[in-house]
């Protein structure tokens, strides 16, 4: 599996216009299992809303915006607490909107399709442009996965 992963990965580094879905077809996961993924996101959403809790995004932590969960802990928060040495090993882009490279239009269609309405429920707007001049990392994509291979 490892090595079909190394082959798409170079292939899609090599021609950023392969559509992701079709990597994914590639390496065995078929649409419905892709759209499988979409239920278990909102029955995990629905859960998590059952419970006093508040939703943090991704992008919130790596700009460094922690009001939110300032005012949910009662605590200030600072970029240190949140990013530990003991996890450095896990952090690849330290960034976000990298799928803006990874997707094709035809990628746009079918995850829009089928994931606007999970993402907005998510707080996240209706953007799916992409990069014009898209390039996909070998340092976050191929580097990354021999990095993992020594934890």
């Amino acid at each position: 599996k490892a090595k079909n992963l190394r082959r798409e990965i170079r292939k899609k580094i090599d021609d950023p216009g392969i559509p992701f879905i079709a990597i994914l077809e590639e390496l065995g996961f078929s649409k419905a299992q892709v759209l499988h993924n979409t239920k278990v996101y909102e029955n995990y959403i629905q859960f998590l809303s059952s419970f006093d809790s508040i939703k943090i995004r991704y992008e919130s932590l790596i700009d460094g915006i922690y009001e939110n969960l300032e005012s949910y802990l009662g605590i200030e928060v600072t970029k240190s607490q949140i990013q530990t040495s003991e996890h450095m090993h896990v952090a690849r882009t330290k960034s976000y909107g990298d799928w803006r490279n990874w997707f094709t239009p035809k990628d746009v269609v079918f995850f829009k399709n089928h994931y606007q309405d999970l993402l907005a429920t998510l707080g996240y707007d209706d953007d799916w442009q992409l990069n014009e001049n898209q390039t996909i990392s070998q340092e976050t994509t191929l580097t990354y996965l021999d990095k993992w291979s020594v934890h």
